[in-house]
């Protein structure tokens, strides 16, 4: 049996954060199921919707916000959990939170078939970057 924190362990810290990353970690899961998707420089961050709306940001695209607007949400403010002044994180940043305590389960969320190479390319450049190739599964329903 091997358990899986989705959303990072969104019901230990806000969903897709570093802070559920930890508690995942030290609950210890063997994977944290993540969702990343393209912020409109090319950034890849850690979250699951294609809007800013549900984490308390305003109503627009995450392809459409900068990586600076998107981490302006206090994402821990919105979705409690105990973790105020939690913030979207990068996929590099999660990467080297995950380092080698826990496999990741990658969930590509591009918003537009246009997006999805892009999207692929950057994910396996992070995940070579880091060495974590082998620490993780990347799927997709797109």
């Amino acid at each position: 049996i091997e358990l899986t924190a989705h959303r990072a362990g969104a019901f230990a810290g806000p969903e897709n954060t570093i802070a559920a990353l930890r508690r995942a970690i030290e609950e210890r899961a063997d994977w944290a199921e993540i969702d990343v998707q393209q912020a409109k420089d090319g950034t890849v961050v850690v979250l699951h919707d294609s809007d800013l709306v549900r984490i308390g940001g305003p109503r627009k695209a995450v392809a459409d916000a900068t990586l600076e607007e998107i981490q302006a949400i206090d994402v821990g403010a919105a979705l409690g959990r105990g973790a105020p002044g939690e913030r979207v994180p990068t996929f590099e940043a999660f990467l080297a939170a995950a380092g080698d305590r826990i496999r990741l389960n990658v969930e590509l969320k591009p918003p537009t078939p246009a997006a999805v190479e892009p999207l692929v390319q950057a994910v396996l450049g992070w995940m070579r970057k880091a060495g974590a190739v082998g620490r993780c599964r990347v799927c997709s329903q797109s």
